[in-house]
């Protein structure tokens, strides 16, 4: 026979209140048990442990020596096991525990900062992750379970993942003040037409629909300069070398170049997405950070 099937949780807090009150009849009421109930608790204990823990008369009830050692570790054991409960209640409601996030950088440096600092004031004891990636990175770390989550942009739907449409940003053109286009309150994608056009690679999520809207307006995409991250393109922007179009989440990022960024025209929208892996519910915490950013309405996502 197992001891600890038989060492309840009940038997161990029947045993403390007693040992506090040295009272049969106030422990019972204090549990709100039937004295005979009570009793049954104790001596059921004591017959698993194998050793008496009070002397009993009829006019008082004394710990034994054993049972002042058995009391204190049963203290102990209630101790560790009501903190346990009470974690893994904060747990299931989403107070504790940790979100992983994958996201492309402009999305992490430019619109999630302000969700973060809400979610985090309010639940101090979540810890909050972030992996900045390229779409195609995002998308393998969502796949492979290494996040909870992604948001990226994108014009493809993978089968196996779920896609959640939060909002979407609009293009600009990024040009150096100087430059002859940099005045006008629009620039048209034909306007583009013999410009040095500085494109962002393939890997990224803004290639896609700047490619597409150059290919609608007629422009040959040919002798392009092609930049990988975003502070490369800026700065060879602002050197002058061409002009590039951006979404608005990725405007901020760019700044240090001093650019001037002019809305193009027909306007053109990047989707963003929250995507998960079929089938998954996601915890508590993951919940609670993915609400706000369902139901935003921010400057930066036209929804």
């Amino acid at each position: 026979m197992r001891i600890d099937s038989f060492v309840t949780v009940d038997r161990l807090r029947a045993a403390i209140s007693l040992g506090d009150t040295l009272s049969f009849t106030e422990s019972a009421r204090d549990l709100h048990l039937s004295q005979s109930s009570l009793s049954r608790r104790i001596s059921d204990l004591e017959k698993v442990l194998k050793v008496k823990l009070f002397d009993r008369t009829t006019r008082s009830v004394e710990p034994t020596l054993p049972g002042k050692e058995m009391l204190v570790l049963m203290r102990r054991t209630l101790q560790m096991f009501d903190q346990g409960v009470a974690q893994m209640r904060r747990q299931a409601a989403g107070e504790s525990g940790t979100v992983t996030v994958s996201c492309l950088p402009s999305i992490a440096a430019s619109y999630l900062p302000n969700f973060i600092r809400d979610f985090v004031d309010k639940y101090p004891d979540v810890r909050v992750e972030i992996r900045d990636a390229l779409k195609a990175q995002v998308v393998d770390l969502v796949r492979g379970g290494e996040v909870d989550f992604g948001i990226t942009a994108t014009t493809h739907l993978e089968p196996d993942l779920t896609y959640e449409r939060i909002g979407a940003d609009k293009f600009y053109c990024a040009l150096p003040p100087e430059h002859p286009l940099a005045e006008r309150e629009s620039i048209d994608w034909s306007m583009l037409s013999g410009e040095r056009l500085i494109m962002f690679s393939s890997f990224t999520s803004i290639s896609r629909p700047v490619e597409l809207s150059l290919e609608k307006a007629g422009i040959v995409t040919e002798k392009m300069m092609v930049g990988h991250n975003v502070g490369t393109v800026a700065g060879l922007v602002a050197s002058g070398l061409g002009v590039t179009a951006v979404p608005e989440l990725v405007k901020p990022l760019m700044e240090f170049a001093r650019l001037s960024f002019v809305p193009l025209t027909p306007t053109i929208e990047r989707d963003i997405f929250i995507i998960r892996r079929k089938g998954e519910e996601p915890s508590a915490a993951v919940e609670n950070f993915i609400r706000p950013l369902r139901q935003a309405t921010d400057p930066w996502l036209d929804t």
